[in-house]
């Protein structure tokens, strides 16, 4: 086995053990199938691991919970025990050239949505960004940049804003140089496959995860005067007596997805005042409110929005309470 340096570094130890998975479903695309077969899945184990993939499989296809590759042909080989129910999900991350990380988040969001209802046995999902560039940069062949290399940087944006609870980031893989890639959509060359699938599937073996970076650090601010005191929220408003505030039903699932992005209950669900018919809660990062008209359980923190629909979550931004058209 070939250990290579591929641009990724292995830290923070995840919490599960990867021995303690019964199966590991890889669900991707073409570069996926490479590297997985290439190395990774001999590095897990044989009957460990299973891959569910489709050409072109890039997140926004994988967003519809009706795409081809969620039905059971997606699915290529399986695990030796719990094939139907694997405990560790790892979703490798493709689409076109994106350079808005807001996108990328919207649909891993989406995507996150569709394999908690799919998974209910995964104990840990894993987000695994497209291999990049060397360092993270963007490689060029016949003066056109490589998808991978080119989206890369902001995919693992993406996954580092959007993990958190069950749901980590997944291995940084790069490629060792621009010659690794086949084309300019990123396909590995029969010499690279092999050794970047043993150090992917290295280290998912070796059950290590790398958790979201913390935020910088701001510089103190200069003293300023103090403003007066806002009033003081009341927690557990709108809950009857000895209740505490929790989530229920569709915010309850909706808190599933999210996770620490939607906060704690501040509030019981209460009425809206202007008689929509609608259903509010507060919460310690934001409202939650339930659209009556569309049925559509939703969350925002003022600026960004998830809702969750027939299809999974969707995600949007900007002033408008309901989900573009």
């Amino acid at each position: 086995m070939v250990l290579l340096a591929l641009g990724g570094s292995l830290v923070s130890p995840a919490v599960v053990h990867a021995q303690e998975f019964t199966c590991t479903e890889f669900i991707g695309y073409s570069q996926t199938m490479q590297w997985y077969f290439g190395g990774a899945q001999q590095e897990l184990g044989r009957g460990r691991s299973q891959l569910r993939w489709q050409g072109g499989g890039s997140i926004d296809l994988w967003a519809d919970a009706n795409y081809e590759g969620w039905q059971p042909s997606g699915r290529v080989n399986g695990c030796s025990a719990n094939e139907d129910r694997p405990d560790r999900v790892v979703m490798d991350v493709s689409d076109d050239y994106h350079a808005d990380v807001g996108w990328w988040v919207g649909q891993i969001n989406t995507v996150m949505g569709i394999i908690h209802r799919r998974y209910p046995s995964a104990r840990q999902v894993v987000l695994h960004p497209v291999v990049g560039g060397p360092g993270g940069g963007t490689c060029q062949i016949g003066g056109q940049d490589v998808r991978a290399s080119f989206n890369h940087p902001y995919i693992w944006q993406a996954i580092n804003q959007v993990a958190g609870g069950d749901v980590a980031v997944g291995f940084d893989a790069t490629v060792r140089t621009c010659a690794d890639y086949a084309d300019t959509t990123g396909h590995l060359t029969d010499a690279a496959k092999g050794p970047i699938g043993e150090t992917i599937g290295h280290f998912y073996a070796s059950g290590q995860v790398t958790q979201p970076a913390p935020p910088p650090v701001a510089p103190p601010a200069p003293p300023a005067q103090p403003a007066p005191p806002a009033p003081p929220r009341e927690l557990g408003a709108f809950c009857p007596p000895g209740v505490a505030p929790d989530f229920a039903s569709g915010f309850a699932t909706l808190k599933l997805t999210l996770g620490d992005s939607m906060g704690a209950a501040l509030s019981c669900e209460f009425g809206d005042p202007q008689g929509t018919g609608d259903v509010l809660q507060e919460t310690t990062t934001g409202l939650a409110f339930y659209r009556m008209s569309t049925n559509t359980p939703t969350f925002t923190d003022g600026w960004n929005h998830w809702g969750l629909s027939a299809d999974g979550v969707v995600y949007w931004t900007g002033a408008s309470v309901d989900p573009p058209q």
